[in-house]
């Protein structure tokens, strides 16, 4: 029996966790055929059986396969890795670092310079893990986590500067700085744009892409609002200290408070006294993402807030299943953290000032002052200067915050300072030795000698806190500037001196100043910060007048009045609650639309429609059934999903409905679906009946494969056909030669939509030949032109007046989509046309964000977040039927959808089957769509080629449709219809003619546009070898 024999034996055992099982049959096949090179892979399966059960065993067989074979890289990490989890720390570098051969391929070398890194980082040995993940970086660039940890650990030993420019020339074009992650990036990146394109570009990178949201909650009736905090933070750790004394004062009949709790268990007085602050401590550690989500649901939470934020530790993954209908963030995380799901942050108004709005994907709870704060925190009986390393006499400026947060221009700041306040030193927390070590000797190269830094350890809570009657002024850092620190200062009776930037985590320090009655210490400016700490240290008499005013405001300030921080951030959450609740229950249902559907279908005719105008251009590869030679019923296995209302699901069911009316004997493999928030297929009963009946199993004779996201690892066993459109790109993984070579080698094909995605799949190493475009079919009994009487109807059920001109896209709001744009351009063009009405499908069960918060953050980027602007937008209910949908395009005078990246675009079809004019992107998928045939209107745009549309993706085009085009076109839409009367029973509004003329065919226009081509001409490509 050859290896590969075997482990086609031995893998179903292990899909069916029969790991026993396949075990013994790699332990028989070792003692039958003995040592060689081609064993070194069974020795490595025969290890992954064991790890858990035996690791003596699996040790010893990873030492095998690596020694067998030590290009097999793996072996040598996955031992690596097992002797970490025993504590061997030094063995298993040893072993990472005697794998590293020069011929090894970068991959593997990468591998285990990244372990090596990442346990030196573990163990503090910061210089030899920075030197050897600037090694992994050497050897690829493009690594967003290691290049995170890297700048991480330059600034934590604070070697300057933080990115170096081997590294930006590795990256040509490139800002590097934003992969070092969303917590550090508040560090290393000023702007808070860029410090948001760092969190999204993490979440892109981390989120699992088939979270989907819950379906929406109902609407709860509680005696008292329900607060749930969610935290890995419920330890001795910032935002349990300036919590602690908050989840004590919740006013217990107003709110009921739950600790959602997924914290380091080990107990410590912290840990004990927040939990028993909270009503219910729900423990959510063994369950993953989305059973946590599920139990907050099942606890019926009204607001969740999320104190964690994108720090250490965070389950982001939770909130993206939006659990509760208010999800928040705040304290934990100090920007936006672009966690879908989370709608809103709890802030004030200095600290998120109306410029910060924009680069926020969360709107924000204004409190009076955002921070939280625990009076009875403990102050240690003072130390002498002497007992803390300073100096008897002189100035003490201290600076406490985290040495990353230290910049090389905030250093020389403060070295400035020091020159010129003669005698003074400056005292600051000591991290690692290296960072003192930088420190000193870029103090000295600016002039100022070691003498004058001191050094501070780490000391226990309330020795920490006595320590500041020590010094004289606090200094702030920028851009990341200090929170708890320096409430902990002002708490300890030390003023701070702050220069606010641009940022929001720049500005706390200048909230809590404004909070505790000292603003005079809030700069304007960098050479206000300098010239105040010098006067301030070269005048006595006004930093004591400062101090003194510190002391007898300390108890009754805004800052430390924790029963009156309570009590707004109650107020703050009921109204919010409440807010979401009335917009939930006002807006448009879908069975208002259902009931004007159904009230209607009466009077619509049930002869065939005329023939549709569907986007399908002649091409020979889909040639008219009824030129297709019969043949023997063919036995299709269908591996996808069925039974929700998603683009893959439809194009899947419509595929299948017309195979078995063409005789296909069909089985279908259920796979699993993201979506959980979509529960119903759209189609009617009897379709759906249809589908539900396919069986699970039975003999077949091809593979039709089609879901996302695409996977071509698949062992091939008959003629298979993928499914495979192009939005953002591929997993690196499926553009592997040998992924590739596996897949197409062994006979498997690619069908596509569109020539756009196929130019895609080709660029990435497909074969041409053997990717086949067959555009979509259209649904004739779903999707067709009604009445003009009917949709007369239908607009007066949902109140649009004759005047108005509607807008319509129903698509996800994903970036490549383009639905910002819509927003934006319709808002900019009703400005001009207030009868321009737009009219949108929530998307929350697709992208876990509200629509109706997305409308208002696109409206905010451009500043037209105004009522009327709001009014006119509608969003429908995310669970509508087919038959709702038809109605929706009819109702429409125009589809508009603005795509930048798009593989495929059902509703463009479906739209343009119901004789409703199109907007699209010019170029991309839409030249395999849309007719050329004056009612459809084409978006210019700009094609960018080789960019990154996400980071885990391949490299990708997309086109940019230019916002002031489809403005443009938007503006002369308007006009053109209130030109005439809209929707009159016997003319089209778009061009003064009889509204039926739209179902003439047109000479560019395929005779069969249903989904009976499409499904003939992929049974052709199965069929050959069938």
């Amino acid at each position: 029996m050859t290896p590969a024999d075997l482990i086609r034996q031995a893998e179903p055992l292990q899909t069916a966790g029969e790991t026993t099982q396949a075990a013994a049959l790699y332990r028989d096949w070792l003692a039958q055929y003995g040592e060689n090179t081609a064993s070194a892979a069974i020795h490595f399966n025969h290890a992954m059986l064991l790890k858990s059960s035996d690791k003596h065993s699996a040790r010893r067989a990873y030492e095998k396969a690596h020694a067998l074979n030590p290009m097999l890289y793996q072996a040598a990490v996955n031992l690596g890795l097992l002797l970490e989890s025993q504590g061997k720390h030094t063995q298993a570098l040893a072993t990472w670092q005697n794998a590293l051969r020069d011929h090894l391929p970068a991959e593997g070398r990468c591998m285990l310079l990244n372990h090596l890194g990442r346990l030196q980082e573990n163990r503090k040995n910061l210089p030899e893990a920075e030197q050897h993940l600037a090694l992994s970086l050497q050897l690829n660039p493009r690594q967003p986590d290691v290049v995170q940890h890297y700048i991480g650990l330059r600034r934590r030993q604070c070697r300057w500067p933080s990115t170096p420019d081997w590294l930006r020339q590795a990256r040509p074009g490139e800002d590097v700085a934003l992969d070092i992650g969303p917590f550090m990036g508040m560090a290393e990146l000023p702007e808070p744009e860029r410090q948001r394109l760092s969190a999204q570009r993490f979440i892109q990178r981390k989120l699992p892409t088939d979270i989907q949201a819950l379906p929406p909650a109902p609407h709860w009736s509680h005696p008292r609002l329900r607060i749930g905090y969610f935290s890995g933070d419920f330890k001795h750790h910032a935002v349990s200290i300036l919590m602690a004394e908050v989840l004590e004062l919740h006013d217990r009949q107003r709110v009921e408070v739950f600790g959602l709790d997924y914290s380091d268990p080990t107990p410590t007085a912290m840990r004990q006294r927040v939990l028993k602050a909270f009503d219910h401590h729900v423990p959510l550690h063994a369950l993953s993402d989305a059973q946590a989500a599920q139990r907050i649901r099942e606890l019926e939470i009204d607001v969740l807030i999320d104190l964690t934020g994108l720090t250490a530790g965070s389950r982001y993954g939770v909130m993206a299943y939006r659990p509760a209908p208010v999800q928040a963030s705040y304290l934990g995380y100090m920007g936006s953290s672009a966690i879908p799901g989370v709608d809103f942050i709890l802030t004030d108004r200095f600290l998120m000032p109306p410029e910060l709005r924009p680069h926020f994907t969360e709107q924000p709870i204004y409190l009076p002052s955002y921070q939280a704060n625990d009076r009875q925190r403990a102050i240690g009986t003072p130390p002498t200067r002497a007992e803390c390393g300073l100096p008897e006499q002189g100035f003490v400026f201290c600076a406490f915050n985290n040495n990353y947060k230290f910049t090389p221009e905030v250093w020389a700041r403060w070295m400035r300072i020091l020159q010129r306040s003669p005698g003074s030193v400056l005292w600051v927390l000591q991290d690692n030795p290296q960072a003192r070590e930088n420190l000193t000797a870029q103090a000295q190269s600016q002039g100022i000698g070691a003498e004058r830094l001191v050094f501070a350890g780490r000391i226990a809570p309330e020795q920490y806190l006595a320590r500041y009657h020590c010094a004289d002024l606090f200094l702030d850092t920028s851009p990341y500037g200090a929170g708890t620190t320096a409430s902990d200062a002002l708490w300890a009776g030390l003023p701070v001196l702050t220069h606010p930037g641009p940022s929001m985590v720049s500005r706390m320090a200048g909230s809590l100043l404004h909070a505790v009655g000292l603003p005079e210490l809030v700069t304007d400016s960098e050479e206000a910060y300098e010239d105040l700490a010098v006067q301030l240290a070269t005048q006595p008499g006004q930093l004591q007048a400062l101090k003194t005013r510190l002391k007898s405001q300390r108890e009754t300030c805004a800052l430390f009045d924790t029963p009156r921080f309570v009590r707004h951030l109650e107020d703050a959450l009921i109204a919010t609650a409440a807010q979401v609740r009335d917009e939930a229950t006002q807006a448009t249902p879908a069975h208002s639309l259902a009931a004007a559907s159904a009230s209607a279908s009466a009077a619509v005719p049930t002869t065939p429609p005329a023939p549709l105008k569907t986007a399908h251009p002649p091409t020979a590869q889909t040639p008219h059934p009824t030129q297709h030679t019969p043949a023997p019923p063919m036995r299709l296995q269908v591996q996808g999903w069925r039974g929700i209302h998603h683009s893959y699901a439809l194009v899947n069911q419509f595929q299948m409905l017309a195979w078995l009316a063409q005789g296909v004997s069909l089985v279908h493999t259920d796979q699993a679906s993201p979506y959980h928030g979509i529960q119903q297929s759209g189609l009617s009963a009897d379709d759906n009946a249809k589908i539900q009946q396919i069986p699970a199993e039975g003999p077949v004779d091809a593979v039709y494969r089609i879901w996302a996201p695409l996977d071509l690892r698949t062992a091939i066993t008959c003629p298979t056909l993928t499914y495979a459109v192009t939005e953002l790109g591929l997993s690196d993984a499926l553009r592997r030669p040998a992924e590739l070579s596996a897949y197409f080698g062994g006979g498997g094909l690619i069908h596509t939509p569109s020539h756009w995605s196929k130019d895609r799949l080709v660029a990435w190493g497909m074969p041409a030949e053997l990717v086949h475009v067959i555009p979509h079919g259209v649904h004739p009994a779903y999707f067709k032109a009604l009445s003009g009487a009917h949709i007369s109807r239908l607009r007066q059920a949902l109140n649009y007046q004759p005047e108005d001109v509607v807008l319509l896209n129903v698509g996800a709001h994903f970036w490549n989509k383009g639905t910002d744009l819509l927003v934006k351009a319709f808002a900019l063009a009703r400005l001009q046309n207030k009868h321009l009405k737009l009219l949108l499908k929530d998307q929350t069960a697709y992208t876990g964000h509200s629509t109706r918060s997305q409308v208002v953050k696109y409206l905010n980027a451009i500043g037209q977040n105004r009522p009327d602007t709001l009014d006119a937008i509608r969003v429908m209910d995310t669970q509508v039927n087919l038959r709702q949908l038809n109605a929706l395009y009819n109702l429409a005078d125009a589809y508009v959808t603005p795509y930048r990246a798009e593989g495929f675009n059902l509703p463009a079809c479906e739209a343009q089957a119901c004789a409703t004019p199109v907007l699209a992107t010019q170029g991309g998928a839409t030249d395999d769509f849309l007719l050329r045939n004056g009612a459809n209107h084409f978006i210019a745009g700009t094609l960018h080629e080789n960019t990154a549309l996400r980071d885990d993706l391949t490299r990708n085009a997309h086109i940019e449709p230019q916002l002031d085009a489809l403005v443009a076109l938007l503006e002369n839409l308007g006009r053109k219809t209130a030109a005439v009367p809209t929707h009159d029973v016997q003319h089209d509004t778009q061009h003064n003619m009889p509204r039926d003329t739209l179902h003439a065919p047109h000479p560019n226009h395929r005779p069969d546009t249903t989904w009976r081509p499409p499904a003939a001409r992929l049974l052709e490509l199965l069929r050959p070898a069938a």
